[in-house]
């Protein structure tokens, strides 16, 4: 049942995917026939328990074509009722050789199925689509355009209570204020492209009866560019990707290796790659647990990824952070030991992208078997051996400069450079230097905390901080802790000029 409920949304954006067999017939009404008519029999071509009911015309309109599925529904061996989806109508016309563009798709207001007579959950599945339209090409079944937008979005289900009264049920449900998603392409030479998404949530809300849990997001967003050198290479690509998920009837080993063969097969065209993701106001309120963050961004810029070697800047950012758990001893301290505010930048110098791209094509072409889903694969390793020994030999350098971490009583900051190490490239050498504020402010306050487990485990963690570092005393203002960690070649580390790894002794 939860199946055919999701039948409509799936539909709605599978009406993008078209594809080649738009270019079957001669005059673009047939061709478009054609095609809607192979993509509405491949959803069902595996599945002999399913039917699908529909007339479909396509008549001329101006400029455009109107295609009109009418009365469309599925029927489901051993389902008393059919699942009505009902009338889907949208405009199509030819553009250029092999693009076609699609616009003003209307769809039902709502879907339902499901009732509790038959034992099943009621399923209610609103759209409120208020604009689709966009441009596909026939020849690689990718977009190069797309602009969405559904209002007061709604998933629905009731599931009956196990051992419960009659129409006694448990009601789940998500609902979603807005969600955009904006796809554009540009070509920039005779095969170059830079392509941009904007894809947004507003007001995501799920709420869970038979968990007594509510979850809410304010608005979730992400928006990417990505500059191209080849982009009919990589939208093949990404075809190819696309049919091998599409056509398998289970993700295993082997199709994952050849998606990644797939992905990582010849040259990297990319030129530049830039994104950020980012959430506010998320909260989780449950019998057990409350959290809640104003603002979590993540970010990636890659400026120049045609160069042999590039710069890739990355930052996570989080404001706002709230994290509660009644009996929670540590918690109920009134410490406030949990950080609220954090920052962390991570900058790799002198990455050897394209290396390694090509690295790792040659090592999934040479493996019969991926084993990553099965516990001890070796796969993994040897990946990571194989990067390490490419960015040693291009000089790369990892910088943590900028980040720090804020709670209300103590905060910290971090900066420094590593690399690998080239007599060890297990190891890393390199300066990290490393400061915090409000340690022995943080010790007095844990003498006042009742519980004496929780004092003591506090007092001892802090004493540990400030006995490694140099603290300066602050007066007024909070003290600070400094530390200068050192990695040495040959594996040596040293704490503000004290050798901690290997002991002095071992060392001996």
């Amino acid at each position: 049942m939860l199946r055919r409920a999701f039948f409509g949304l799936g539909f709605l954006f599978a009406l993008a995917v078209l594809g080649a067999p738009l270019q079957a017939a001669d005059d673009p009404a047939t061709k478009i026939k054609n095609g809607v008519e192979e993509f509405l029999i491949s959803i069902f071509v595996d599945d002999p328990e399913i039917d699908l009911l529909y007339a479909l015309s396509v008549e001329p309109a101006g400029d455009w074509y109107q295609v009109l599925i009418q009365d469309m529904k599925v029927r489901e061996q051993g389902v008393v009722e059919d699942f009505p989806i009902g009338d889907v109508t949208f405009l199509v016309k030819p553009e250029g050789e092999v693009d076609y563009r699609f616009k003003d798709v209307r769809i039902p207001e709502e879907f339902r199925a499901g009732s509790l007579a038959e034992g099943s959950a009621p399923t209610v599945l609103r759209i409120g689509l208020e604009r689709l339209n966009g441009v596909i090409s026939s020849e690689t079944e990718e977009l190069s355009e797309l602009d969405f937008l559904s209002r007061n979005f709604l998933f629905d289900i009731e599931k009956p209570v196990e051992g419960g009264a009659y129409n006694e049920v448990h009601q789940n449900t998500i609902r979603i204020a807005e969600m955009s998603i904006a796809l554009t392409t540009e070509m920039t030479g005779e095969n170059a492209a830079s392509q941009g998404v904007d894809f947004k949530i507003a007001d995501l809300s799920v709420s869970a009866s038979d968990q007594r849990s509510d979850f809410g997001i304010g608005e979730l967003s992400a928006d990417f560019d990505l500059a191209t050198s080849d982009f009919a290479a990589e939208s093949a690509k990404m075809t190819k990707v696309f049919d091998l998920f599409s056509e398998a009837e289970e993700v295993d080993d082997q199709i994952l290796l050849q998606v990644l063969r797939t992905w990582f097969g010849g040259v990297d065209n990319t030129e530049s790659l830039s994104g950020e993701f980012r959430l506010q106001d998320i909260s989780y309120d449950d019998p057990e647990t409350k959290f809640a963050m104003a603002d979590m961004t993540i970010s990636m810029d890659a400026p120049e990824a045609e160069q042999d070697l590039i710069t890739i800047s990355q930052l996570l950012s989080v404001r706002g952070f709230s994290l509660s758990k009644p009996g929670d001893p540590v918690a109920e301290s009134g410490l406030k030991l949990l950080p609220r505010r954090w920052t962390v930048p991570f900058t790799l110098k002198r990455y050897p992208m394209a290396a390694i791209h090509a690295a790792y094509g040659e090592t999934f072409a040479q493996l019969s078997s991926l084993d990553l889903l099965s516990q001890g694969s070796p796969v993994v390793g040897i990946l990571q051996e194989r990067m390490t020994e490419i960015m040693l030999e291009a000089g790369t350098i990892m910088s943590f400069d900028g980040q720090s971490i804020e709670s209300d009583l103590v905060s910290a900051t971090l900066d420094g450079n590593l690399q690998f190490d080239a007599n060890n490239p297990l190891q890393l050498t390199g300066l990290v230097s490393a400061e915090i504020q409000g340690l022995m402010q943080l010790f007095e306050a844990s003498q006042s905390v009742q519980d004496p487990q929780v004092a003591q485990q506090v007092m001892q963690g802090t004493m540990v901080l400030l006995s490694s570092g140099e603290t300066v005393p602050g007066g007024q203002v909070p003290s600070v802790t400094n530390y200068v960690v050192e990695f040495k070649p040959e594996g040596a580390v040293f704490l503000n000029g004290n050798q901690v790894h290997p002991p002095p002794a071992a060392a001996q």
